[in-house]
């Protein structure tokens, strides 16, 4: 039997003069300390949960309950033990499952310390629609890359892992989301002090869509002088609007950055995109919202409902939203051919030129910051310019308003190339370090995958 007790019994017995005496950088490293303990209960936790899980089902099975039935206590066990949520329990438990069973390097890494909790059960969760052998393979392959992403947020690795996903079974990437699709919802629960969460589960091109119309619209109030917080602007707007009350915003036609090949977005080849400030979608998400039916012969020529603009770029035009006339304009973006990341022309400005501020956007998943993933408010060069950085996107970076404000404050932020990745480490006058990567295109893993048969 596994006693944790007089561990729980030792930490609980610190003197808190003790912890109250430490200078700041001994209270930083007792915290990171924390941190990689909290990791490895983590661990421990998952393989307990999966013990449980196969004990109750034997137990089970002899009481001679049918197998389609077996199992269905133990999200209520665990919730009980580890004083959660069944729901939650139940997310806690399928995510255990697949790391310990499919996934052994994750797992060790999250034993070690390597990976925070939060990561993990992302990587749990996401790999879900994989088999346990596909499963596996993406195990290798995340292993493999570790050492660019143990730093990163829970966002970018559930990026990483659905744009792995995507490469390993690019036919069920589209099934998975025509069944969340025919999911979408929308729930309201209970906050503290007389207020509720409301929570939607929509389309990522929607929810890019909404997201970006409340921040611009809070963005422009503030400007003009409205005390609000930014949130509070959004979460006011988002109420007027649905409630038809006098602040009510007017529609607009907005401009949501998608990344596809040419080839993916006609038809020809298979492969997914990736939507400004959200992330991956299959490419028939993306078809869809555009409304056109993209034939998957002729790629070389433009489909019907697409015709060339004075300015040589193609637009296209939707039959089903004419009425609303809404556009979609192709530009087209190049990759660095290693890295993969987004490249673009040098500008001699001193703040980020609206081209060059969207492609910084449409490359990042969420906010640089170390293991934020935030929403970018501010656009950041990483070596500032009164030290010579230039304004280029190979010395910008997308943040949110807190990790922006506090930066320099914090951290000294450098940005290097390592393997035509760039690489911005965060070394904090506590001396702690990160490091955070570029987001290639197609998720770092591009070249560590065999093509599928």
């Amino acid at each position: 039997m596994v006693d944790l007790a007089a561990i729980a019994q030792s930490l609980s017995g610190i003197d808190a003069d003790v912890v109250r005496d430490l200078d700041a950088r001994e209270a930083s490293e007792l915290l990171a300390a924390a941190s990689a303990v909290r990791s490895a209960l983590a661990a421990l936790e998952d393989r307990a949960m999966v013990a449980l899980d196969v004990r109750l089902r034997e137990e089970e099975a002899e009481r001679g309950v049918p197998e389609s039935r077996r199992g269905r206590t133990c999200a209520h066990h665990i919730s009980m033990a580890l004083r959660i949520s069944p729901a939650q329990s139940s997310r806690r438990l399928a995510a255990a499952r697949r790391l310990v069973r499919d996934m052994p390097r994750m797992h060790a890494a999250l034993a070690t310390g390597r990976l925070p909790e939060a990561s993990a059960l992302a990587i749990g969760t996401v790999s879900g629609p994989l088999g346990p052998a596909l499963r596996r393979e993406a195990d290798a392959v995340l292993d493999q890359h570790l050492g660019h992403l143990e730093d990163a947020s829970a966002a970018q690795w559930t990026q990483e892992v659905d744009l792995l996903a995507h490469r390993l079974a690019p036919d069920g990437f589209a099934s998975r989301h025509a069944q969340a699709k025919r999911e979408r919802s929308v729930s309201i629960g209970r906050a503290p002090h007389g207020m509720a969460h409301l929570h939607a589960t929509l389309p990522g091109l929607d929810a890019a869509a909404i997201r970006k119309r409340l921040s611009l619209e809070a963005e422009r109030l503030r400007a003009e002088g409205d005390r609000r917080g930014h949130g509070q602007i959004m979460a006011d707007l988002l109420a007027d609007t649905l409630l038809g009350r006098d602040e009510a915003l007017e529609p607009v036609r907005l401009d949501v950055g998608v990344i596809i090949t040419d080839r993916v977005l006609l038809g020809s080849d298979e492969g997914g995109a990736t939507i400004e400030g959200y992330g991956t979608v299959p490419a028939e998400a993306i078809r869809e919202a555009v409304g056109e039916r993209v034939p998957r012969e002729g790629a070389g020529a433009l489909p019907e409902g697409v015709r060339a603009t004075g300015a040589g770029e193609p637009r296209l035009r939707s039959p089903e939203n004419a009425a609303r006339d809404s556009l979609a304009t192709l530009r087209r973006l190049y990759t660095h051919p290693s890295s993969g990341e987004l490249v673009a022309v040098e500008s001699r400005a001193r703040a980020f030129p609206r081209a060059l501020a969207r492609m910084i956007r449409m490359g990042q998943v969420g906010c640089a910051g170390p293991y934020c993933g935030a929403p970018i408010r501010h656009l950041d060069h990483i070596r500032a310019v009164a030290d010579g950085g230039a304004t280029a996107v190979s010395n910008g970076q997308g943040l949110c308003a807190r990790c922006n404000l506090v930066k320099e404050q914090v951290a000294a932020v450098t940005p290097a190339v390592e393997d035509g990745a760039r690489v911005v480490t965060w070394r904090s006058v506590l001396g702690r370090r990160a490091r955070r990567t570029g987001t290639p295109v197609e998720g770092r893993h591009g070249d560590s995958v065999s093509e599928p048969p």
